[in-house]
This record gives structure tokens, C-alpha cells and sequence, in this order.
């Protein structure tokens, strides 16, 4: 119709218009990830009246000569709205963060616009809806994955402190279990592989903290667990553990804590004679073969991991004897 054409002739040209401003080069102009995927999905909406997303994207692009690609758009006017339709605009925009949450450019636009400490603040707001609460956990998980943004996550927006006050407030079996073992999983993969000049003192900072939000957040597991997730766990605890300084690992992870986490595994696996066995008479006749593994079920792979990770446990804790 007459009228989509207008909007579509006006969005081309403030696109256009935004990339100008950029650079003269039109063609080398690379907008970021976040802020292509906000233009995709914009422009899957602005043709359909009928849409909740439709008045506040038409405006957006109608109302611009030329659109800032150097910043995520919208997020203000979508993620505080006041429509009847409030929450459609706000998992909108969280949904794009989450998805478009690739690398730097895009953590580098989000840190600018402090959009890092709204949504921290928000999450533990009385008018955080659930759905908002596990796409902000979400778009964390995004986010720790980019190597230039995990430090300056834990650092400055101290993220595990964060994670921490959440963990004490889950019941068992909450639904953001599941995220927050994501978000310490991804995290220390992205520590462990970075090369930050400053990852010796992070890790001495970060370690010890990680292991006892992971902890903590075993106590919120069910029954219900999957074991890919249990596998999760119980490799980033050994990756975490193989990293430790001994002396805190003696004082964060007692013995108390393998027999539970033993009976747990032993509930979602079945029989675990083999981990009982070297906690009860020790590793020094034990062989761990990487071959356990060839067949990458979910099943085993969580079995050889509760395997390294009580070897890890039994080695760590006879070097402090």
C-alpha cells in the first residue's frame, strides 16, 4: 500500500542517513551486531498495524532523518515504557540485547549507555517481572562470553557479588538456576581463555568467589536437574578447582560437600560406585582415561567429569595435610 512505501522509503533513508554519518565510506560502515539485529526485527514489525511493537518502532524510524547506529536503539523509550503494552516493548529490546550481545562493539555501545547498571538495578526491583528477571540473566551470559567484557564485568560491575544476592533469594528448582549456572560457566571459560594482562590477578580475586557461588547454587538444585546441566557443574567446579590455591579450596569445598554432591549425582546418573571408592580409599591406584568419554552422552560425559572432579578434590585436599 500507499503507506508502507512511505515507511519503507523513510526507513531506507534514515538508515542511510545514519550511515552517513558514520563515515563517507558507505560501504565500509560495519554497525554493530545489536544494532542491525534492532533494525531486522524493526522492520518485521513497522508494516503491521495490528502489532504491540508497531507505534513505538514507526515512531522511531518516521520521526529520524537519520538513525544513530553508534547506540542501541530505543533502549530508554522501550525498556521504561509506559504503554499498555509495557512489557511487550521491554522484552522487545531485552530480547535484542540477548541476541545481539556478540562481541565488543556491541558490550562497548551497552557500557556506554549504562545500560549494565540499569538492568543489574532492575532485576532486583519489585516490578521486575519474571520473564524480564531470566532475559537480563540472560543477556549477562551474552555478555561474559566477549573476553573484553567478562573482567570489566567482575571488576567494575561486580557481577559475582550480584549473582551472589540472587542465589540466597531462589527457591530449589527455580527456573534461574539453570541461567545462573550458565553465566559462571561461560564465565570462567572466558577467564581461563583470556589473554588480559591482567588474568594472573583476576583469577586470584575471582576463583576462590566462584567456587562458592557454585556452591551455593548446588543447594538450589532438584531432582528435575538434566544431566547435561549436572555435567555443567560438576566440569566447571574441576575446571575451577584444578585453578585453586589448595589452602582455600581445603576451607571452601569439605568433604561434606563431595558426599552431597555425590548422593546428588547418584539421583540424576544412577550408581557411582567408582566415585564412592575414591572417596572412600583414595585415587593412588586409580586410572582416569579420557577414552570414558568417546561416546559424548550426556550421562557419561557427567560421570567422567564427577570422576575428575573428585580426583581434583582428593589431590588438592593431600597437599594441604
Amino acid at each position: 500500500t500507499g503507506s508502507d512505501r512511505t515507511v519503507w522509503v523513510q526507513f531506507i533513508n534514515a538508515l542511510g542517513g545514519g550511515i552517513c554519518q558514520i563515515s563517507e565510506d558507505v560501504q565500509s560502515v560495519q554497525p554493530p551486531y545489536i544494532v542491525a539485529l534492532f533494525l531486522a526485527r524493526a522492520s518485521l514489525h513497522v508494516s503491521n498495524p495490528l502489532h504491540p511493537m508497531f507505534a513505538p518502532l514507526h515512531n522511531y524510524i518516521s520521526l529520524k532523518s537519520a538513525l544513530n547506529l553508534t547506540t542501541v536503539p530505543e533502549f530508554l523509550a522501550l525498556f521504561h515504557s509506559s504503554d499498555v503494552n509495557y512489557r511487550v516493548h521491554r522484552h522487545f529490546i531485552l530480547e535484542v540485547l540477548r541476541d545481539g550481545m556478540k562481541q565488543k562493539d556491541d558490550f562497548e555501545i551497552s557500557h556506554k549507555n549504562v545500560i549494565y547498571k540499569i538492568l543489574l538495578s532492575f532485576y532486583s526491583s519489585v516490578i521486575a517481572d519474571k520473564k524480564s528477571k531470566l532475559l537480563i540473566l540472560e543477556i549477562v551470559e551474552s555478555s561474559v562470553k566477549i573476553p573484553e567484557a567478562a573482567p570489566l564485568l567482575v571488576s567494575s560491575y561486580g557481577i559475582l557479588s550480584w549473582l551472589e544476592q540472587i542465589i540466597q533469594q531462589l527457591k530449589p528448582g527455580d527456573e534461574h538456576v539453570n541461567a545462573i549456572l550458565h553465566i559462571l560457566a561461560s564465565l570462567w571459560n572466558t577467564l581461563v581463555n583470556s589473554s588480559s594482562s591482567s588474568k594472573n590477578n583476576l583469577f586470584s580475586d575471582v576463583s576462590h568467589h566462584t567456587l562458592l557461588l557454585l556452591l551455593d547454587l548446588f543447594t538450589k538444585f532438584n531432582l528435575n536437574m538434566s544431566p547435561k546441566e549436572l555435567d555443567i557443574f560438576l566440569g566447571t567446579v574441576y575446571k575451577v578447582l584444578s585453578l585453586q590455591n589448595f589452602a582455600k579450596v581445603v576451607d571452601a569445598m569439605t568433604f561434606t560437600h563431595m558426599t552431597s554432591i555425590l548422593h546428588f549425582s547418584k539421583e540424576i546418573l544412577g550408581s557411582n560406585e567408582d566415585c564412592e571408592d575414591l572417596l572412600r580409599f583414595g585415587y593412588q591406584f586409580y586410572k582416569l582415561s579420557s577414552e570414558d568419554v568417546k561416546e559424548k552422552d550426556d550421562f557419561v560425559l557427567a560421570r567422567y567429569n564427577f570422576r575428575r572432579l573428585t580426583i581434583e578434590w582428593l589431590n588438592q585436599t593431600r597437599k594441604s595435610d
